[in-house]
């Protein structure tokens, strides 16, 4: 169930960000089909955390005991494009999502979100401690980099205006029958619009169900498939 979740999540990822993943290999050291040499040389002394590949560039966040680096590499040109530091301390978990204008970079257990342009310029640093959420997950991004949408520890779903830090509360999720009670994954369709992949249950007592479908952010109210 959980790899059907997944699958179709990224089916819908994929359709919105249009990007091309080259092949990957998992081995001893990530090999990348070009500039295998070059991508292995600037790893050697990190633990590669996560890694996008999206227009030839080899997107990555590497740690090691002192520090974790944001690292772009252009595979056509095979040469590094940016190395910068983004935490103090090492990484054991930590994500790239790919927007339509940028990206962002979030780890923490998600309370930290970084968000750069399509230059990699650091537009806005988040730390959702300065928004009463001691707890975040999933969280999301809209393309234009205007809005971000996360889940509290209170089971609320909450918009963030990143230009004002403005705060919207959307929907307070419940456990109530044929209702939707969790939200594992979601997306901005558009700025009004949020897909999602989350759990319903069907009858008191059940074990809960995956459904998935859409959220109005202005009537604050959703659609749900099961």
């Amino acid at each position: 169930m959980k790899k059907k979740r997944k699958l179709l999540f990224l089916v819908l990822v994929l359709l919105m960000t249009g990007c091309n993943h080259s092949k990957i290999e998992k081995k001893s050291k990530k090999k990348i089909n070009n500039s295998t040499e070059s991508i292995e040389k600037i790893l050697k002394d990190y633990e590669l955390i996560d890694y996008e590949i999206c227009n030839n560039e080899f997107i990555a966040i590497t740690s090691d005991k002192n520090h974790a680096d944001l690292i772009v590499y252009s595979l056509e040109n095979e040469k590094t494009i940016l190395k910068e530091k983004i935490h103090d301390g090492p990484l054991a978990k930590a994500s790239i999502t790919i927007l339509s204008n940028g990206l962002t970079i979030s780890y923490g257990n998600n309370h930290y979100t970084n968000i750069y342009d399509k230059d990699y310029e650091l537009i806005k640093s988040i730390d959702f401690f300065d928004y009463n959420a001691d707890s975040v997950s999933p969280i999301c991004v809209s393309q234009d980099l205007k809005y971000a949408a996360f889940m509290k520890e209170d089971n609320s779903l909450n918009l963030l205006n990143l230009e004002n830090d403005e705060i919207t509360n959307i929907l307070l999720l419940d456990n109530n029958v044929d209702k939707l009670s969790f939200i594992f994954e979601m997306t901005f369709l558009d700025n009004n619009t949020l897909c999602y992949i989350g759990a319903t249950y069907l009858e008191y007592g059940e074990q809960s169900t995956n459904c998935y479908g859409t959220i109005d952010i202005a009537s604050h109210t959703y659609k749900k498939t099961n």
